[in-house]
């Protein structure tokens, strides 16, 4: 599924839930997310494109 029909159309309700009900009852926030979506359509040099983009944000994170 795309990741803007996950968000904006279902609302992310799955995502919202975890921040709600674990991440904050245990005090971990703020809370940044990326979704993406479609993984499967994606050709090799795409979805490694994408790899490195989580690992960039992963490092720049900490």
């Amino acid at each position: 599924m795309p990741a803007f029909v996950f968000r904006w159309y279902l609302g992310a309700h799955s995502l919202k839930s975890l921040k709600r009900s674990i991440l904050s009852l245990v005090g971990i926030g703020p809370s940044r997310h990326t979704l993406i979506g479609m993984i499967e359509g994606m050709g090799d040099g795409k979805r490694a494109a994408w790899i490195e983009a989580m690992r960039r944000l992963g490092k720049k994170a900490r």
